[in-house]
């Protein structure tokens, strides 16, 4: 299926982009392009006024925060060991300083009615197309 599918995006496009070994010295989504993908994206989804029962979001930063901090300490031991690491895992140690100012003005910031009326005021659902699913 997927030979299939290359087959028919390479007729289409003629060669990809992707071959070519020349550095992009262009835009991949002009500003009108972007603009025609947000409209499609915008007009993918649907907004509900029911009111939701939602998990509040100063305990889900509280939980989030938790797990940044387990990651960046692994990763730490990991490269005090002399372990490899991938690149995500060295800007995580790089800029966890700028992830933990986030999470503290976050938590000063986010008065606490604000923090459940974003889970209320909007309920967003993306289609699922079959042909990326199967």
């Amino acid at each position: 299926m997927h030979t299939l599918v290359r087959r028919a995006l390479k007729a289409a496009w003629g060669r990809s982009p992707c071959d070519d070994p020349e550095p992009i010295r262009e835009e991949v989504f002009g500003v009108e392009r972007l603009e025609e993908h947000a409209r499609s994206l915008a007009s993918a989804q649907w907004a509900s006024s029911a009111e939701r029962k939602g998990r509040p979001l100063s305990r889900r930063l509280a939980d989030n925060g938790a797990i940044l901090l387990d990651a960046y300490r692994a990763v730490v031991t990991a490269i005090n060991e002399g372990r490899a690491t991938t690149p995500a895992a060295e800007w995580l140690v790089d800029n966890y300083h700028l992830v933990e100012k986030q999470i503290r003005e976050l938590r000063v910031d986010l008065p606490p009615a604000a923090a459940t009326s974003f889970q209320n005021s909007l309920s967003v659902r993306l289609p699922v197309f079959a042909a990326f699913s199967a």
